[in-house]
């Protein structure tokens, strides 16, 4: 028996047998049952996944390093006095 849209392997009827072969749970959104992920659907979400974590962290990375540059004369001259200025103290 083919597994359409329209045969009873997707109606509440038709799950309930399959449920028990498959171990097919409740989606949370509709609360239906649905057939589970395929082990290519999981590695595939996966992927992107971790290229999407990876991009973040990345361009978080450039961002803080670019504005590490911008302020990095303002801190060296800041330092430079209270250095002069420790050096006036001694």
């Amino acid at each position: 028996m083919p597994l359409g849209r329209g045969s009873d392997a997707y109606s509440c009827n038709g799950m309930a047998a399959l449920a028990i072969k498959y171990e097919v749970t409740p989606c949370p959104f509709c609360r239906q049952l649905t057939p589970p992920m395929s082990l290519k659907t999981q590695i595939r979400l996966g992927v992107f996944l971790m290229l999407g974590l990876l991009l973040g962290l990345g361009s978080y990375v450039v961002f803080t390093i670019r504005q590490l540059e911008f302020e990095a004369p303002a801190v060296q001259q800041a330092n430079a006095r209270l250095a002069q200025h420790a050096v006036y103290l001694f």
